[in-house]
């Protein structure tokens, strides 16, 4: 049993600028959304929502923390990015004038990581197992301004 979750912010892993992508099965390839990452805690269900730099956005953007808190998790870890999409592409201008009001388009929570769950520190769980997990969530769970982001 891992220690009872934070209130709070949580590092999240992040990409490395490498001259090759790696070679071989057991790396991921993943999406790179154009948007904003967020990363979501839960804790006993009350969801809060961070920029990767520990400020809180759960005020800016209310819909997309009671999307997370309709998972029904008791504590949780997400990782992922929010975004506009148009024509099922992220649109980062979109996403701007969204967040400023200029269009009403939906924010989507796209999510690619879960490293805490319901009392289980998952960060030594291999990736591809964590997403299983939360691509299983999330397929319970439904809810439109969440969407999984597969490899």
């Amino acid at each position: 049993m891992a220690a009872p979750m934070k209130d709070a912010a949580f590092a999240p892993e992040l990409c490395k600028l490498v001259q090759q992508p790696p070679t071989g099965d057991s790396w991921l390839h993943e999406v790179k959304w154009d948007g904003y990452r967020i990363l979501a805690t839960v804790v006993n269900g009350k969801a809060r929502l961070w920029s990767r730099n520990a400020v809180e956005w759960t005020a800016k953007v209310p819909e997309l923390a009671a999307a997370i808190a309709s998972l029904k998790v008791k504590d949780g870890q997400f990782d992922g990015e929010m975004v506009v999409l148009r024509a099922g592409v992220s649109n980062f201008n979109a996403l701007q004038g969204r967040l400023s009001a200029e269009n009403a388009e939906p924010a989507i929570y796209v999510l690619f990581d879960m490293p805490y769950l319901n009392g289980q520190d998952l960060r030594d769980t291999p990736l591809i197992e964590r997403k299983k997990k939360l691509e299983a969530l999330l397929k319970r769970r439904k809810n439109p301004l969440l969407a999984y982001s597969a490899h």
